[in-house]
């Protein structure tokens, strides 16, 4: 199988969407913050979204300020992080 390269972003990413569900980008950068810094962290996940691997949605913030965007991984995003992860296995 042709398994296209991600970065260890990405990669990180995915597993955080697959098993938290899905998740906004500062809670995404709150989780690895050593990794995701808030400046790069929507950078990443629009090259995601590009790719195919993670899609969005826009969620009323519950404080009442403005919509927050909500990403989840894809079933493209679920069958490469698995192929990956089967590989450094």
């Amino acid at each position: 199988m042709n398994i296209p390269r991600v970065s260890r972003k990405e990669f990180v990413v995915l597993g955080l969407l697959l098993t938290r569900g899905e998740m906004f980008g500062l809670q995404l950068s709150e989780a690895v913050p050593d990794l995701l810094a808030r400046g790069t962290v929507y950078v990443t996940l629009q090259r995601m979204a590009v790719k195919g691997l993670v899609t969005s949605r826009a969620a009323p913030d519950p404080a009442g300020g403005p919509a927050r965007r909500m990403y989840r991984a894809t079933g493209r995003g679920y069958r490469l992080y698995t192929a990956l992860k089967r590989e450094l296995d």
